[in-house]
C-alpha cells in the first residue's frame, strides 16, 4: 500500500547508485546520480540563446523609440513605427521562448539527481547491474511494507453483491496456514475481458500479526457478501442439474445410493444453502 516506484526523468548514464536494494532510506535522500554533461551542454547553449534574445529585445525596444522621435519630425511615416513595434514584439517573444527554454534545461539538469520520495526500505533495485537509463524507466520500489492491498479479480455474476466496507479474508501462498482479514476499499467501475469478465476490487490487508508479505504475492480471497444462521448447507460438488432440477445423490445406512430431487437457496463457490430434498445427518455424495 505505502509504496512508490521512483523513475527516470532523463535518459543518460548512471554516474552512481547510493544505496542498495534492503537498505533504509529517508524521505529526500539522494538514490542515483546521471551524468550530465550533455544536458550541460544544451544549457551552456540555451544561456547564450537567452543572452543573445535579450540584447535583441534591448536593441528593438530603442528602435521603436527611435522611430517615434523621428516620426514626430516628420522624418518617418506611421509605417516605420508600426513595423518597429512588430519587430518588438517578435523580439519579446524570442526572449520569452528562451528564457522558458533555459529553464526547463535547468529543471532537466536538476532530475539527473534522483530522490527518495518518502521514508522506507529499497524493496526493489530494477536497474541491477544495468549502467543506463531511459526517460519513465523504473529505477526503484521504495515503500514501508506495514500496509497492504490486495488487487482480486470478482467474477462479474458476482460483483453486484460486492460493495464497499465489506469483509474479506485472506490466505497468502506464501504463508498457507495463516487467515488474514481486510476490508473492500474499491471497486473497479469497468469489468476486464482479458479472458473471462472479471472486476477488480481492492481489499485493505490488515496484518497484525506482522507477517513478511512483500509486493505481487498471489493471494486467494474471499468476500463476506452476506452471513446465514440455522441453514442446511451442502457442498457444491454434490450437486448435479438435469433437466433444469438439482440432485444429489444420498447413501443409505446399507450403502445403497439413492437420488434425490433439491431446492436450492443461495451459496458460494463451495457450499450452497439446502432448502428441501435433504436432511441435516443425510450422507451426500461428491463429483470427483
Amino acid at each position: 500500500k505505502n509504496i512508490r516506484i521512483v523513475r527516470a526523468a532523463v535518459s543518460a548514464r548512471v554516474l552512481r547508485k547510493c544505496v542498495s536494494e534492503g537498505e533504509w532510506v529517508m524521505k529526500g535522500q539522494l538514490l542515483m546520480e546521471l551524468d550530465g554533461s550533455d544536458i550541460v551542454k544544451v544549457l551552456r547553449s540555451n544561456k547564450e540563446e537567452e543572452q543573445s534574445a535579450a540584447r535583441e529585445h534591448t536593441k528593438a525596444r530603442k528602435e521603436v523609440q527611435v522611430q517615434k522621435k523621428l516620426f514626430k519630425y516628420g522624418a518617418v511615416s506611421k509605417m516605420n513605427i508600426e513595423d518597429s513595434e512588430a519587430a518588438l514584439e517578435k523580439a519579446a517573444t524570442t526572449a520569452r521562448n528562451a528564457v522558458k527554454t533555459l529553464s526547463d534545461t535547468r529543471k532537466l539538469l536538476d532530475k539527473t539527481k534522483i530522490f527518495s520520495p518518502m521514508k522506507g526500505l529499497i524493496i526493489r533495485d530494477f536497474l541491477k547491474s544495468e549502467n543506463t537509463v531511459h526517460q519513465d524507466k523504473d529505477i526503484f520500489m521504495v515503500g514501508t511494507l506495514d500496509a497492504f492491498q490486495a488487487d482480486v479479480g470478482v467474477d462479474e455474476i458476482d460483483i453486484a453483491r460486492v460493495a464497499l466496507g465489506q469483509k474479506a479474508e485472506l490466505r497468502v501462498e506464501a504463508f498457507p496456514d495463516t487467515l488474514l482479514t481486510g476490508q473492500v476499499l474499491s471497486i473497479a467501475p469497468a469489468a476486464d475481458r482479458t479472458s473471462f469478465a472479471k472486476v477488480s476490487v481492492k481489499i485493505d490487508v490488515q496484518n497484525p500479526r506482522r507477517l513478511a508479505l512483500k509486493p505481487n504475492l498471489s493471494v486467494d480471497a474471499k468476500i463476506v457478501t452476506g452471513r446465514l444462521s440455522g441453514v442446511l448447507t451442502i457442498p457444491v460438488r454434490a450437486v448435479s442439474r438435469r433437466d433444469g432440477e438439482s440432485w444429489v445423490s444420498t447413501v443409505g445406512l446399507i450403502g445403497r445410493t439413492r437420488l434425490k430431487n433439491v431446492r436450492l437457496g443461495s451459496g458460494n463457490d463451495e457450499r450452497v444453502v439446502v432448502l428441501s430434498g435433504v436432511r441435516e445427518g443425510d450422507v451426500v455424495l461428491l463429483a470427483k
